[in-house]
């Protein structure tokens, strides 16, 4: 339960009762936060203090305010695990070459996890979006949300919801980032057959392939974007990265 806060204007402290019963099980999505009177006197602090943290809650996606009716707990999804605006304020300039390096790591990790685990509907997803892909390619038309797509059809193929929530906010820095550079310098039949290759393996259920397919995929999306702006060294050092991933 809900404790009463000894200092009257620590709305962190607020927040973090909030934060523990959630991680404890006492509220649930769709659960109702007592009134703003109520927790006035369930806590002893202010109401600008109980304001404070209501805000911090829905900035940290957590609650939701409904006007009338009170705020509630909403589901935690992959936006309430890491907020992509404050990473990609934290990866700014050259730290930005980290998240290739991560990318390099989990993806081609989760190839492997894809081609032991994936299911018939998992197939069916990373064949849809690579239908969208070949469709993109004849039309002439961009290849690169198709391309996404199917990265995250294989993401979720892992059945790791780790995984799905830490790539959520990799993918929306990717879609802000490396767009752009990607569109212009991006082989679209290049971009067809490294899918395609990626999706027999994982089919075939060899991981090892899985593996090696992913690897040559992202060298080849590290030396369009990262080569097109970064130095040899800084390319090199990211295919360093997937080399370990070996």
């Amino acid at each position: 339960m809900l404790v009463e806060i000894e200092r009257t204007t620590t709305t962190q402290a607020i927040v973090e009762q909030v934060i523990d019963l959630l991680k404890r099980g006492e509220l649930k999505p769709g659960d109702k936060l007592p009134s703003e009177n109520e927790l006035v006197e369930m806590l002893g602090v202010g109401r600008s203090s109980i304001r404070e943290a209501k805000q911090t809650l829905v900035a940290m996606n957590l609650i939701e305010a409904h006007p009338g009716r009170g705020s509630f707990i909403k589901e935690i999804g992959p936006e309430s695990i890491i907020n992509p605006d404050i990473v990609w304020l934290l990866l700014a300039d050259e730290h930005m070459w980290a998240l290739y390096e991560v990318r390099m790591l989990l993806e081609v990790q989760i190839a492997a996890l894809a081609a032991k685990r994936a299911t018939e509907d998992d197939f069916a997803a990373m064949g849809r979006a690579l239908q969208d892909l070949e469709r993109a390619v004849a039309d002439g038309a961009s290849v690169y949300d198709s391309g996404m797509a199917f990265h995250l059809a294989l993401v979720k193929a892992a059945h790791n919801m780790v995984l799905v929530n830490l790539y959520y906010p990799i993918m929306g820095l990717l879609q802000e980032y490396q767009r752009p550079i990607y569109e212009e310098h991006s082989d679209p039949q290049a971009e067809l057959r490294h899918h395609q290759a990626i999706l027999d393996s994982v089919v075939q259920r060899d991981a090892e392939l899985a593996q090696e397919t992913m690897r040559e995929h992202l060298r080849y999306v590290t030396s369009t974007t990262i080569g097109s702006q970064g130095t040899p060294e800084q390319t090199e050092d990211v295919s360093i990265g997937a080399d370990a991933a070996r």
